[in-house]
């Protein structure tokens, strides 16, 4: 028994560790995107929110277009920014 743990514990970090790497990089590399060239539906996933609440706090139509970029809405990063700190109650004027 002791055995198969030992197995199961060497072979856990290796068959694991690339796909870890691999979500580590993907998220650095979202960071990354300035925020005015992300979706709406990018923007709201990553932070947590829906993409319709954001899009209300933004002012813009809750049936917008998800897919469009911030700056092809006409949003700015620091509007962007104080909508999502609103809806994830970290203040923001």
């Amino acid at each position: 028994m002791s055995r198969y743990l030992l197995v199961f514990f060497l072979l856990f970090p290796v068959s694991f560790g690339p796909s870890l790497v691999g979500a580590e990089e993907s998220l650095s590399s979202a960071q990354a995107v300035p925020i005015v060239q992300r979706t709406l539906r990018d923007l709201a996933h990553f932070n947590g929110i829906k993409g319709g609440d954001l899009a209300e706090e933004l002012g813009l139509v809750r049936t917008v277009d998800k897919g469009a970029s911030l700056q092809g809405l006409g949003v700015s990063e620091v509007a962007a920014l104080a909508a999502i700190a609103r809806l994830k109650g970290e203040g923001g004027e």
